[in-house]
């Protein structure tokens, strides 16, 4: 777990700006920020609406997933009436999908970060796994 989280940490930080809930923080400094969030989530639990804890999953290499999200990617979600509905996430939502194997190990994590201005071709989010 600990090389996965590296990983998504090396990812991050290789993006010149990231933009965090309409402040701008570059380099380690956003991952770090980007990783604490995280671990809150994880921490707390934070279950994104619609979501349960190891639903199955959508690829046959992750059986189960766990869906977690920050309170404003929360906000969106039910602002919108459910996740299928929302057609914007305010900037700094934070989605995180964390994958588990048959024996409900984890095996991966997925992080989506909206930021202010980061890739418009990408509707300006940030994504590492």
């Amino acid at each position: 777990m600990k090389f996965k989280v590296a990983v998504l940490l090396f990812v991050t930080c290789s993006f010149s700006t990231i933009a965090w809930a309409n402040a701008e923080a570059s380099g380690p400094i956003g991952s770090k920020i980007l990783w604490k969030e995280i671990q809150t989530l994880q921490k707390n639990h934070d279950i994104m609406p619609g979501s349960t804890p190891f639903q199955l999953g959508s690829r046959t290499v992750d059986p189960y997933t766990v869906d977690l999200a920050n309170p404003l990617a929360i906000s969106s979600i039910e602002k919108a009436g459910g996740i299928l509905k929302v057609t914007r996430y305010s900037n700094g939502s934070l989605m995180v999908k964390e994958n588990y194997n048959t024996h409900k190990q984890l095996v991966g994590v997925t992080a989506m970060l909206k930021a202010a201005k980061f890739d418009p071709s990408d509707r300006n989010w940030i994504m590492a796994a």
